[in-house]
């Protein structure tokens, strides 16, 4: 980890594992990057209070990457949103 201080803010870099960039600067990225810092425990729980708000073709882009992503945030995405909004995923 380094830091940087800019004024009275001191900024944290942390390393990131590789599945959390994949999608880039997209909603689909920013869902991976919520439910990494949420964890398997309440992950589900916001996938199903997200599923209504967020299209279907997010939570399919993020599951079109799901080999890189951790098996308990695939399931907690196939377990939350409707079978009939997502792609089928092989893994």
């Amino acid at each position: 980890m380094r830091t940087l201080n800019l004024g009275k803010q001191v900024i944290e870099i942390r390393r990131v594992p590789k599945w959390m960039l994949v999608l880039d600067d997209s909603l689909a990225g920013d869902i991976v990057r919520a439910l990494e810092w949420l964890g398997p425990d309440l992950a589900e729980h916001a996938v199903g209070k997200l599923a209504g708000r967020i299209g279907p073709g997010h939570w399919n882009n993020v599951l079109e990457t799901g080999t890189h992503l951790p098996p308990w945030m695939v399931e907690a995405i196939q377990n939350g949103v409707p079978t009939s909004a997502l792609v089928s995923i092989r893994r």
